[in-house]
């Protein structure tokens, strides 16, 4: 389901620690243009190799690389703020830790599929799991099961039922040979509803490449992104003003109709339950989100 990878739990410490030491790199992959290597290394090694983790589908590159922009930025956002105490810091901070872990879910449900999977074949397989949370990026831009239960009853296009192969040429149009973010009609919709800041092509998509000063405006643009409401009416994407965090509300994509209709939302945890039964959820992903905690395990063997 869309906010399936969503911790309801409380983050620990340990969950903290091992979320924020990992690196992944994307890689090129010599001879075989139709795919790219993740590499993965240890932020606290003295020398810091990067090590062969998977192999992935070349057309998720552009939406990897977006990914994994947006998840360093929350970890360096939190290894800055942590230890603030200034309410303008306080308050956030427990959601953005929230949203890193499940970015961090997000990542490993992406991965672990394609661990020791043949070379050969890796060009032609699906992942199911991130295509549906590139889904609800692109339609919702938030993924916390508060915001998800708001889109549904809202909308009467049932998220979990959409494939991402329906969306036609806007997801088949995308160009390999590009890194930038901007590669299919609604993608560049969604793109320019970020900040630069957030959608990272400023900075090279490197978070080493961000100055010191940048920081705070940068929590205030994560912040304003995760904490902004639904709009159940679609207009097109207005530039940004100067004041980078005055940016309209998100705006739900024109792919579906949208209802307009305050309405009262649901017990989440009913709606969990219904979601659960699809047909053929239990295939692709785990039984319950209580074994997500699982998707750790193959870094934790690596790091500990």
């Amino acid at each position: 389901m869309s906010d399936y990878y969503w911790q309801h739990a409380t983050v620990t410490e340990i969950q903290k620690e091992y979320v924020t030491q990992v690196k992944y790199t994307i890689n090129d992959v010599e001879g075989n243009a139709d795919v790219v290597e993740i590499k993965q290394s240890n932020v606290h090694d003295k020398v810091s190799v990067p090590i062969h983790r998977v192999y992935l589908p070349q057309r998720y590159r552009t939406y990897l690389v977006g990914t994994f922009w947006r998840f360093y930025l929350l970890i360096e956002l939190f290894n800055w703020f942590k230890t603030r105490r200034g309410k303008k810091f306080a308050n956030f901070l427990p959601s953005l830790i929230k949203n890193m872990v499940h970015l961090d879910n997000v990542i490993e449900a992406t991965i672990c599929p394609f661990v020791d999977k043949d070379l050969k074949t890796v060009a032609e397989d699906d992942c199911p799991n991130y295509e549906e949370y590139l889904i609800t990026e692109f339609l919702i831009g938030q993924h916390d099961p508060k915001t998800v239960a708001q889109f549904r009853e809202q909308c009467p296009t049932n998220i979990e039922r959409m494939d991402y192969k329906m969306f036609g040429e806007l997801f088949c149009i995308i160009i390999i040979t590009s890194k930038s973010m901007i590669g299919v009609p609604d993608w560049q919709k969604y793109a320019e509803r970020l900040t630069p800041g957030l959608e990272g092509g400023k900075y090279s998509y490197t978070i080493d490449d961000v100055p010191d000063e940048d920081f705070v405006r940068l929590w205030k643009e994560v912040e304003m992104w995760y904490w902004q409401e639904l709009d159940p009416e679609w207009s097109g994407c207005d530039t940004y003003t100067s004041a980078v965090w005055a940016y309209p509300p998100m705006i739900v994509s024109s792919w579906v109709a949208w209802s307009g209709e305050k309405k009262v939302t649901r017990d989440v945890d009913e709606q969990r339950m219904e979601q659960n039964e699809d047909e053929g959820h239990g295939q692709r992903r785990f039984a319950n989100t209580n074994q997500a905690g699982h998707l750790h395990s193959h870094k934790i063997g690596y790091y500990n």
